[in-house]
């Protein structure tokens, strides 16, 4: 297939998985895309009009493009999916500790984002505390309740 119109469905696929994962966030459903049955690479750090001659050798996530919103925002979708499917499993039994561990993978996520995208509002959303989702001693200390 053409690397471009390979890219270009890359970018669609992208665009789906991400609304998946809000729309099943927000309405408190299952990811209807489940990862096990998919794989496609998120998009390229590619603008349109470059993609041409891009294409083979992209520049890193560290030089903003158009398309670094829509890569980070893809891998944040993957880590949302997770989060849902964890609240959804409702006949097997759940652990604290996996709440922690998709704790600490969101906040690497929020930790290893490139420079470039470090906006007021995304670098302050590290200093406020975090909403604790279960009750009890072991949870406030982890989230500085």
């Amino acid at each position: 297939m053409d690397p471009t119109q390979t890219e270009y469905r890359r970018r669609i696929w992208s665009y789906l998985y991400h609304a998946d994962r809000s729309y099943a966030l927000v309405l408190g459903r299952p990811n209807a895309i489940q990862d096990d049955y998919t794989y496609t690479l998120p998009p390229l750090n590619i603008s349109d009009e470059s993609m041409a001659t891009q294409i083979k050798s992209p520049p890193p996530l560290s030089t903003p493009t158009l398309m670094s919103y829509v890569i980070l925002r893809h891998a944040l979708a993957a880590i949302i999916g997770r989060m849902v499917h964890y609240y959804q499993q409702v006949r097997t039994t759940r652990h604290y500790s996996e709440v922690l561990a998709l704790d600490d993978e969101l906040m690497a996520f929020v930790n290893n984002l490139p420079r470039t995208s470090l906006s007021n509002p995304i670098h302050h959303m590290t200093n406020h505390r975090r909403i604790s989702l279960f009750t009890g001693s072991s949870s406030s200390q982890r989230f500085g309740s």
